[in-house]
C-alpha cells in the first residue's frame, strides 16, 4: 500500500516533476486546502518546545492541530482530521509518530479520499522525513508547507508503506523502514 508524501527537497527546482505528481487543490471560492497537524507532545523536540507551530500558525485560515501521544489517540485524531475534511495531514514528531499515524490511516482507514502527508521533523532520528521529504529541520519544514500550500504548489510523491503482519489477529506494524540493533543504537546515542 502507498501513502501521498509532500517534499520539499533543496535540489527541487520548479521544473521538478516527481513521480505520480498529485495535489492538493484549493477548495470552493479559492479557500486553502485544510490542514491538520497531528502533533506528539513525546516526541523527542516537541517535548523541548511543545507550542512551536504556533507563532507560525497564527495568521493560517483552515489549520487545526489535534495531539494524540499513542495508537489509540492516535486513531481518533486521524477520525477527528476527516471529520474536518482534513485535505493535508502534517505529522509533527518522530519516525514513531510517522509509523502511528500510517498503521491509523491505512489500518482504520478513516478517510473516504486519503489526505496529502508532510513530515515535521520534531523526534529524534527523523530518518523517515530526512529520506523522504528532504527535511531534517521542522520549521524550515512546516514555513515550506505553509507557503506551498499557499501558493497551491503542494506535490506530493507515491511511496510505499511497509506492512508487518504478525499473524496474531492484532492490527498490522506499518512504516517507512523497519531496523534491529543498528536503528536502536542509532537512537539511543
Amino acid at each position: 500500500e502507498c501513502i501521498e508524501i509532500i517534499g520539499f527537497f533543496p535540489f527541487m527546482s520548479d521544473a521538478f516533476t516527481a513521480p505520480n505528481p498529485v495535489s492538493a487543490a484549493p477548495g470552493a471560492a479559492g479557500e486553502l486546502p485544510v490542514l491538520v497537524i497531528i502533533s506528539n507532545g513525546g516526541s523527542t523536540q516537541n517535548k523541548q518546545a511543545p507550542d512551536w507551530t504556533a507563532p507560525l500558525l497564527a495568521n493560517e485560515p483552515h489549520v487545526h492541530v489535534l495531539r494524540a501521544h499513542n495508537p489509540t489517540e492516535m486513531a481518533l485524531a486521524l477520525r477527528q482530521a476527516a471529520a474536518l475534511k482534513a485535505a493535508i495531514l502534517a505529522v509533527n514528531g518522530g519516525d514513531g509518530t510517522v509509523d502511528m499515524v500510517f498503521a491509523a490511516l491505512l489500518n482504520d482507514r478513516p478517510f473516504t479520499t486519503p489526505p496529502l502527508i508532510a513530515l515535521l521533523p520534531a523526534g529524534k532520528t527523523n530518518m523517515t522525513a530526512a529520506a523522504w521529504c528532504g527535511q531534517t529541520n521542522k520549521t524550515a519544514a512546516l514555513k515550506n508547507l505553509l507557503g506551498a500550500r499557499r501558493a497551491a504548489l503542494l506535490k506530493a510523491t507515491t511511496r510505499p508503506i511497509l506492512t508487518l503482519d504478525r499473524g496474531d489477529g492484532t492490527p498490522a506494524l506499518r512504516g517507512a523502514f523497519f531496523g534491529a540493533a543498528d536503528v536502536v543504537d542509532g537512537i539511543l546515542f
